[in-house]
């Protein structure tokens, strides 16, 4: 055989192998980053996205998920949400959108974002047309959403434009996973508009009143935007409206802070912050 026929001969061979080597390689990997992007919602949870004013919701429980967005600040939104995301984990199942008219630019843009494929609008009707959706997208309330047999979430919302202090409307949404709950509201100045749903494991609450909801409400564990309270404000803040201990958990604007559900409630975050309340003074006493 010629030298240079050989010559040939074994380049070729070399360079079959190099690519099939490559081929490998790259099956490899993309097998191990999908198996490592798979765990990443083994674990049922809430993630807490900072969107600003507001807090944003994401729920997941095995292969389902549900979000619901709302806040005045978009690019922390998409931010916080590309933190939880696995690689090829994009999909959301039910993305509710939560605000009025005034919030349109932001929902638009979390719309946008997340890219669910079931989407409902949590508001008065004029955001219905204000973002696009057709009728049938506003949510009806009281609507639950079962994600498994174990985890459920449940949005009430009220109007009230007739309603002298706070907003013009408002909502909440109830997460249930066994018998952990979870507590969502849209402003704490709203909290009576609602019935109990009596003690809660965590307060989730948006807005600059978020505090005043904890002389209401059973909980030990109260998470706030950082944007709408001050980390000064705090200590202050929580012993006016508390009567014991709580933990909060401030979640900053682009940031996610995970509370996974565990068998005995929910697991808190490193950045729980202990808080002592004020006592209530004992009977007979001055």
């Amino acid at each position: 055989m010629p030298a240079a026929l050989f010559g040939r001969l074994w380049s070729l061979a070399a360079t079959l192998v190099v690519a099939l080597a490559a081929a490998a390689t790259g099956f490899a990997t993309t097998v191990a980053i999908g198996f490592s992007g798979s765990r990443v919602y083994d674990r049922p949870a809430v993630i807490v996205l900072g969107s600003g004013n507001n807090l944003s919701v994401l729920v997941t429980d095995g292969p389902a998920r549900l979000l619901l967005a709302a806040g005045d600040d978009s690019a922390a939104f998409g931010n916080a949400l590309a933190k939880t995301r696995p690689l090829g984990g994009d999909r959301i199942d039910v993305l509710l959108l939560a605000g009025t008219t005034n919030d349109v630019t932001f929902l638009s843009r979390a719309r946008r974002t997340a890219e669910g494929r079931h989407v409902e609008a949590l508001g008065n009707p004029e955001l219905i047309g204000a973002l696009g959706l057709p009728a049938d997208a506003l949510l009806l309330s009281p609507r639950r959403f079962q994600l498994t047999r174990e985890t459920h979430v449940t949005v009430e919302t009220v109007d009230r434009s007739e309603t002298a202090e706070g907003p013009s409307f408002a909502w909440r949404a109830t997460i249930d996973h066994g018998t952990t709950r979870l507590l969502v509201l849209s402003d704490g100045r709203a909290l009576g508009d609602f019935a109990s749903v009596g003690p809660v494991s965590a307060l989730l609450v948006g807005g600059e009143h978020a505090v005043e909801s904890l002389s209401q409400v059973d909980t030990q564990v109260l998470v706030v935007s950082a944007v709408a309270l001050a980390g000064k404000e705090v200590r202050g803040d929580v012993a006016e409206f508390a009567r014991s201990r709580k933990y909060v958990v401030r979640v900053f604007a682009g940031d996610a802070t995970s509370f996974a559900f565990t068998d005995g409630g929910l697991e808190l975050p490193a950045r729980a912050v202990s808080v002592g309340g004020t006592p209530e003074p004992a009977v007979g006493s001055r």
